[in-house]
């Protein structure tokens, strides 16, 4: 199992602050660096395994919100790829929260595209009510 998350340093931004928002979202399981392709510059990690969805689990086990994350990841598969956007906002302040790609983030979302044989298993493990 592959997993990316990716995040987009917009020009107004601190990449610091951005950097601390994908961090509260994979911990320290995915090794982090910063692309610059022009003026772009975005955040890029990658990582092998569960052990990088971990803090995403206990996120959306704390939130409480496990029920309406595994519908909306559901919708989120393609294939072999599950595709998750989340609000930089409340990654930064340490909470997981489901968003459309550009829907109420206009700074951009933080993307996690894991690619597995099964997806969906990935969704049930995220969001299983036991731990």
């Amino acid at each position: 199992m592959r997993v990316r998350v990716e995040a987009i340093i917009n020009p107004t931004e601190d990449p610091e602050k951005v950097e601390k928002a994908v961090r509260n979202l994979v911990g320290e399981a995915v090794e982090l660096r910063t692309v610059r392709v022009g003026e772009l510059q975005t955040i890029v990690g990658e990582g092998e395994g569960l052990e990088c969805l971990k803090r995403l689990k206990h996120l959306l086990r704390v939130r409480m919100i496990r029920d309406a994350a595994r519908e909306a990841m559901m919708r989120s598969i393609s294939g072999n790829t599950l595709t998750i956007h989340l609000n930089r906002h409340a990654a930064y302040a340490g909470k997981a929260s489901l968003t459309e790609p550009y829907g109420e983030c206009p700074l951009g979302p933080i993307t996690i595209t894991v690619e597995c044989e099964s997806p969906e298993e990935v969704v049930e493990w995220l969001t299983e009510k036991g731990g």
